[in-house]
Formats: C-alpha cells, structure tokens, sequence
C-alpha cells in the first residue's frame, strides 16, 4: 500500500492506495475499497480477502503530523514556493492573475490559508484582509488561462485537488478538470496558468510547488496594489483583524 502523503495538519487528508488485490481490500480503520481518505494520523495496514479467505496484513504507512503547519492557533496558512525558481513565491499582483514573485514571509499577499471545501478540494484564500480566493480566470478550464486571486463564488473553478508528490513537494489539480498549475515557459516566465494532466505532475517541476507553514495573520496591512487612475497607482491594505485600511500614495505630498 502506499499514501498520498506522509504527513497531513488538521483538517488535510491524505489518500491511501493499494493494488493487487482482486478481492475486498478492508483496512485497519475497518473502511474497504482499494483506495481510501483517511483525516487521522496512525498507522495503516490493509487485507485482501478472495473467495472468503483473507490475506495477511499488508505492508504498513504511517501517517504523522506535519511539522510545517500554520502557526499555534494559527490555522493552515502556507507560502506557495516554487520548485523550479528558488526564492520565489506565489502572489496576485494588481491586475490579479498569480505571478511569482521574491519570497516575504512579512507580507500577506504571499500568504495563503487552505481549507478543506468538499473533503478531498481545498479552498485557498488570499491572507491579505480582502477574502480573495484562488480561481482560475474566467471559471474555464483550458489551458494556458492564467490564475488570479477572485472574489469567492464556491465554483468548482475555485477548488483545488492537492496531490502529494514526495519531498514536501505537491501539486494543485482544478476540481472538475484534468488540469493542473503551471508556472509559464517551464518556469522561464512569472505567470501561473493551467497547463497539462495530473498524471504529468511528477514529471515537471514547473508544475510542482512548495508549502511553507506560516502563522495565520492577526493584523498588519499589507496588500497588492487595488487602484490605478492610469498613471499612478496606490496601494490599499486592510487589516486582517479589523475593519480598518491604509491607504498608501504612489508620491510623497508636500
């Protein structure tokens, strides 16, 4: 048998798998199917049984807790870093589309909270004060539509299969499509976008990302720019833990 992951934080999952069986597989926490979603940490083992007569116990995965969670009471909060560019991580810029950018772990627009939406999806939202979600731009799933940060609608075009891919590395699948992240130009360009199948994921590290545990933020106002007159563009940011902003100028006023 063998996990998706080896290690999870509350409310994560990881799936179990087994093959060879041509009968019922039952594992130890008494569900059966060849694969299955387990939320607890342990040790797992499987039997196959054919024709009434079971197996042996399986080989065993175990399933610890992750060292790389959000902060205590913190919540699941991550930096989404790259795999193939060092140094650099996920955050909108101010037309919204999902560019990388020099990592800050200061700065909350490269801070991301996932949250489980459906038991197997993950919404991720933007830590900044404005609830912006992960999304793919215009709800498609083609290829090369680039990722932005969105207001949240709970559209399967929001929601996200994280794949584990070994080495803290992992992958995001677009619910409802066969699509994943990549990052443009085999990692040459700054813009994410969808581009090619799950079963490719292990196979480009363009595609590959991974996720710094931060604390949830309680304050502070930091924000990618939200206004532009043409010329000029000033720079909004909320308060996470409250209803005020800052309201920064592009120039000094005398």
């Amino acid at each position: 048998i063998s996990s998706s992951t080896s290690s999870i934080c509350s409310g994560q999952m990881a799936t179990l798998t087994t093959i060879g069986c041509s009968g019922t597989v039952t594992w130890s926490n008494q569900q059966t199917g060849t694969s299955i979603t387990v939320s607890q940490t342990g040790t797992y083992t499987a039997t196959c049984t054919v024709g009434g007569c079971p197996s042996g116990n399986s080989n065993s995965v175990t399933i610890s807790a992750g060292s790389s969670c959000g902060g205590s009471g913190g919540g699941n909060c991550y930096g989404i870093r790259s795999v193939v560019v060092a140094g650099q991580s996920l955050q909108p810029i101010s037309d919204g589309t999902i560019r990388r950018r020099t990592t800050n772990t200061a700065d909350n627009t490269q801070t991301w909270k996932l949250e489980l939406a459906d038991g197997t999806h993950y919404r991720l939202t933007l830590q900044d004060g404005s609830g912006r979600v992960l999304g793919v731009q215009n709800g498609t799933a083609n290829r090369r539509t680039p990722l932005s940060a969105q207001t949240a609608t709970g559209g399967d075009h929001q929601l996200w299969k994280r794949v584990g891919l070994g080495g803290d590395k992992y992958g995001f699948v677009r619910k409802g499509a066969d699509i994943t992240w990549d990052l443009e130009g085999g990692g040459g360009g700054d813009l994410v976008h969808l581009y090619g199948p799950e079963s490719q994921l292990s196979q480009f590290n363009n595609r590959q990302w991974y996720l710094d545990g931060r604390a949830c933020p309680s304050g502070g106002r930091r924000a990618a720019p939200s206004y532009s007159d043409g010329s000029s563009e000033w720079r909004l940011m909320p308060n996470p833990a409250g209803d005020e902003v800052t309201l920064e100028a592009p120039y000094s006023l005398n």
